[in-house]
């Protein structure tokens, strides 16, 4: 079994070689199995999924803690080389200190979806992604019994995006962009979506069960 300073280390010689052909792909939205057609099906999924999400992470559209908490952590792999040119490697975990918001939370059951104020507010936000100033986040937990429920539902390469976050086993925290919003309009018309969405500027946390 790969330990995991075994792990880090492959990661970090992958890096030099595919890190930045990974991310860039993936901010341009191509999804798992595109990245892999294009970059090859050698490098292992997991390492593939953890740069695209380092991708989504950095550019602002997932989070992997609750919107609105602070403290959050970055952890990077640093190469040093010592006087005599000797190579080692050690972690660095850098603080990002960011306001934290206090959430009003709210319970819904998806039954009124033409007159409820939450999806009146996401319905009205089709009409202007471009001048979207406020963020919105949709909580997300990805499990392979979920993907294969939503099958039915979703688009092949949507569910396509969603499955690198299957790695995680926990939560992630997706920004409410044209892609986002079309899955969980997707899943909330048909009553599949269980999780919380946040909407940042006005404090409110709704819930979805």
């Amino acid at each position: 079994m790969e330990s995991t300073f075994q792990k880090a280390l492959n990661n970090f010689v992958r890096d030099f070689g595919y890190g930045d052909a990974i991310m860039h792909l993936a901010d341009n939205g191509f999804t798992l199995s595109q990245i892999k057609g294009r970059i090859g099906s050698h490098l292992p999924e997991e390492y593939l999924c953890e740069r695209m999400i380092k991708s989504y992470v950095d550019r602002g559209n997932a989070l992997l803690a609750e919107p609105g908490s602070a403290p959050k952590e970055k952890v990077s792999m640093v190469k040093d080389v010592g006087e005599f040119g000797q190579v080692s490697f050690r972690q660095v975990r850098e603080i990002i200190e960011e306001p934290s918001i206090s959430f009003v939370s709210y319970k819904w059951t998806g039954e009124d979806w033409e007159g409820d104020s939450l999806t009146g507010h996401l319905r009205r936000l089709e009409d202007g992604w471009d001048h979207l100033q406020e963020k919105i986040y949709a909580s997300f937990l990805i499990t392979a019994k979920r993907l294969s429920e939503w099958e039915d539902i979703l688009s092949e390469t949507q569910i396509d995006y969603l499955r690198c976050f299957l790695h995680l086993q926990r939560e992630a925290y997706l920004l409410l962009d044209e892609r986002v919003w079309e899955i969980l309009k997707a899943l909330l018309e048909r009553h599949a979506y269980k999780g919380s969405v946040y909407l940042m500027s006005e404090g409110k946390k709704w819930i979805l069960t």
